[in-house]
């Protein structure tokens, strides 16, 4: 407990000291990187605005909406599709891994979305 006092102590005597951790946290440090950071987040946000349609987005906010609750139901998922001897090796990788992660989004996202319209339940997924 002391060190963690002592710690604080010396960044709060030091602000420079504090300005130098921090800024090592968030330097950029060359211009053009800072540059391509700031390029592709503003590409994202017009390529947002432009092309998805109204239904897309009503699919990506509700699947959005689902995505705590798919976070907390995919390993019981997996295990239950291992149990039922579906796994990523029951085909071709190539295949099976992506088919596995596929059918585990859906019923995940499927089971959430049930799970919240539950007003006990939905309080918490959402």
């Amino acid at each position: 407990m002391k060190d963690v006092e002592k710690t604080h102590a010396v960044y709060a005597a030091s602000p420079r000291l504090l300005l130098s951790v921090c800024g090592r946290l968030f330097h950029f440090p060359l211009a053009s990187i800072r540059l391509n950071s700031y390029s592709i987040l503003l590409f994202r946000q017009e390529v947002e605005k432009h092309i998805f349609s109204s239904g897309a987005k009503i699919l990506i906010r509700e699947i959005s909406y689902n995505t705590f609750g798919i976070y907390v139901m995919h390993p019981a998922v997996l295990e239950y599709l291992q149990i039922r001897g579906i796994n990523s090796t029951s085909v071709n990788n190539i295949i099976g891994i992506p088919l596995l992660a596929l059918s585990c989004f859906v019923i995940c996202n499927i089971a959430a979305a049930l799970l919240r319209r539950i007003p006990v339940v939905g309080r918490y997924l959402c």
